[in-house]
């Protein structure tokens, strides 16, 4: 049901941003604005409520941070290789 919430929020957003063929009036443009915007926010609304009765997933630590690589020593150190 979230993910249908999801698609008809996403179906409106293109509506109201895409670019449009026909012309529309400034009376017309008024009412799909407020139309629109109502649909948004009981969408939103019921997307919050569904989200609100959903388990709350446990937060995983993140990684620490690599640490960086040790930088080449430099060139006029001499160098020796034991082979096992």
């Amino acid at each position: 049901k979230i993910d249908k919430l999801n698609f008809e929020l996403a179906r409106l957003r293109r509506w109201q941003f895409d670019a449009k063929t026909e012309a529309m009036t400034a009376a017309q443009r008024l009412l799909f604005a407020e139309a629109l915007a109502e649909d948004e926010a009981s969408l939103r609304a019921k997307l919050a409520e569904l989200q609100r009765g959903l388990p709350e997933a446990p937060k995983t630590p993140k990684a620490p941070p690599r640490k960086p690589r040790r930088q080449a020593l430099p060139a006029h150190l001499e160098r020796v290789e034991h082979r096992h």
